[in-house]
């Protein structure tokens, strides 16, 4: 399966919005893969990355809650 066929049933199950995931992805490779010379451009990303926590941390707690549930109710 490949990621972005993942990422379609992540949604389908309610745990992210592929394209919030796919802008997060995004910023996350932007800082990744740029080289030390390219200051401006990392700097930009990380302050980006830094505006998204809100987005990262929201993801985090649907998937735990969801999860949560899941399980819940496959041991009661």
């Amino acid at each position: 399966m490949s990621f972005i066929d993942r990422l379609n049933r992540l949604e389908e199950l309610g745990f992210v919005k592929k394209d919030e995931w796919m802008y997060l992805r995004e910023i996350r490779n932007s800082v990744a893969h740029e080289y030390f010379s390219n200051t401006y451009q990392i700097v930009d990303s990380l302050n980006e990355l830094y505006s998204s926590v809100d987005k990262i941390k929201a993801i985090y707690e649907n998937t735990k809650n969801l999860l949560r549930k899941k399980f819940e109710s496959d041991f009661i």
